[in-house]
């Protein structure tokens, strides 16, 4: 039985004048019985938890009220600006820059799509993960434009690389836009401008998808959680939605399927006169009936989402607060490891489905669109996954596929590849005491440079079985 969430009734709520927000009322209605309970003050006074409910004990369900508890307070006003969201202020979540600029120095030096309205600049952010230059347009023909931020507590490296994992709050979030055209209803999109096209003026972008990734003590490994807009695209092969108008799926593709080629990636070489893309969902909510625990998955994805939506719909909810807008998202799913102490993958470098959990296929169809098709089986021998821990590999041997000065490096791509990297112009190496091996230098190296900007993963013996050196970072 859970306790850590409460069942409770349906509260009709108003909103707090100036802020957005909406402040709880007096009226009860009775709320339907959902084996996962959401609570309607996540959305009226949004407070992200630090850890998973009920820790290591949690099911299920925890997990997805966890994400969703994160989406809706990143979702929420900023306290800064009440023009921008939590997600985007810049002072808790810094802008990814493009490769060779330094992300955590608040200075906006490199061409990305900037979420402030003061700041603008080209966008340099049109490739999915994984795919080089390749994204999606949509049915207009225009490209698909991706923001990555990261939180402040990944630019001090020194003090990262000291741990054995990432910890809290460590949490990164990749937003997808599309250019908004009359043929939109603007009112079930949330909203920012930027310039794009480097012609005086902004244009209108609508948020289509979500990711965000937090690590706590108890998940290091991080838990993945996203989330799309309803109206993206069909589920593959469901010609009765043909009726409805899709962003990434045409009328005629959806009515005679087998007549398109569904979910490829095109190289993105202009924002605009694009050949549309047909998307759609292979796996809805990352999941089929085989999976392990799908009951229990495909349950607590579809109960939070639903009552979460009634919050936005039928309570007592302003059309015009910055929160109901919220009511055209929902999860696709979550994913995270069982037992932490046990990485995502085998020792030859494949998926250790048994340990991880969630939605095993998770894919989101606009960030992701060519990997829904990575994940292959047998029966229910599931063979390989392309979902996040794919390519964020979660380890635990030190010596495991170690390509820096932190074993489990590969969770954050960010991190190692951007952050740290383009911190440094410039190394100074410090004498370390003797270092025997790369597990050795790892915490060593990592002691000897925490003060000193970090460890950029290199060491050398300058006198064998006296002294070795490590490379710090000058930032």
């Amino acid at each position: 039985m859970r306790t850590a969430i409460q069942k409770c009734g349906i509260k009709f709520l108003a909103i707090s004048a100036g802020t957005g927000l909406i402040s709880l009322g007096s009226n009860m209605a009775a709320a339907a019985d959902y084996s996962c309970e959401a609570q309607s003050t996540w959305i009226s006074n949004p407070n992200a938890p630090s850890e998973v409910p009920l820790g290591k004990n949690a099911d299920f369900c925890e997990f997805y009220q966890f994400s969703w508890q994160w989406f809706l307070q990143l979702m929420s006003p900023s306290q800064n600006d009440a023009t921008l969201r939590q997600f985007q202020n810049t002072d808790k979540y810094p802008i990814l820059e493009a490769t060779g600029h330094n992300s955590c120095d608040d200075v906006i030096t490199s061409k990305t799509l900037v979420t402030s309205l003061n700041k603008i600049d080209l966008p340099e952010r049109t490739g999915q993960a994984g795919t080089g230059e390749k994204g999606i347009f949509d049915q207009q023909g225009n490209a698909v434009l991706y923001d990555v931020r990261f939180s402040r507590n990944l630019c001090d490296a020194g003090k990262i690389q000291q741990k054995a994992n990432f910890t809290f709050p460590t949490t990164e979030i990749k937003t997808a836009w599309k250019q908004m055209t009359p043929s939109d209803d603007q009112s079930s999109y949330l909203i920012m401008e930027a310039d794009i096209d480097g012609v005086p003026g902004t244009e209108t972008l609508g948020m289509i998808g979500f990711h965000v990734a937090i690590a706590t003590e108890d998940h290091p490994e991080m838990i993945w959680a996203s989330f799309e807009h309803k109206d993206n695209n069909p589920t593959c092969n469901d010609t009765s939605a043909a009726s409805q108008s899709w962003s990434f799926a045409s009328e005629a593709c959806i009515s005679d399927p087998s007549n398109c080629t569904w979910n490829s990636v095109s190289k993105v070489e202009s924002l605009t006169g694009g050949t549309p893309n047909q998307t759609c969902t292979v796996h809805p909510y990352g999941t089929e009936k085989d999976d392990p625990h799908y009951d229990k998955n495909i349950t607590a994805i579809t109960d939070l989402n639903t009552q979460i939506n009634n919050f936005l719909l039928e309570l007592n909810v302003d059309p015009n607060s910055s929160m109901a807008v919220l009511n055209n998202y929902f999860n696709i799913g979550a994913l995270w490891l069982s037992d932490p102490t046990k990485p995502s993958v085998t020792s030859t470098g494949a998926p250790s489905l048994e340990n991880q959990r969630g939605s095993l296929r998770m894919a989101n169809t606009v960030m992701e669109t060519s990997f829904q098709d990575g994940f292959s089986q047998t029966g229910t021998n599931h063979e390989y996954t392309s979902n996040c821990f794919g390519c964020h590999e979660f380890t635990v041997d030190a010596n495991y596929r170690n390509t820096g000065p932190h074993n489990n490096f590969d969770v954050s791509h960010i991190f190692i590849n951007d952050i740290l990297k383009n911190m440094c112009t410039t190394t100074t190496s410090y004498n370390a005491g003797p270092i025997w091996s790369d597990k050795d230098a790892q915490a060593k190296c990592a002691q000897t440079c925490g003060n000193k900007g970090g460890w950029m993963g290199n060491w050398r013996t300058t006198q064998p079985g006296t002294m070795s050196e490590c490379d710090c970072c000058n930032n």
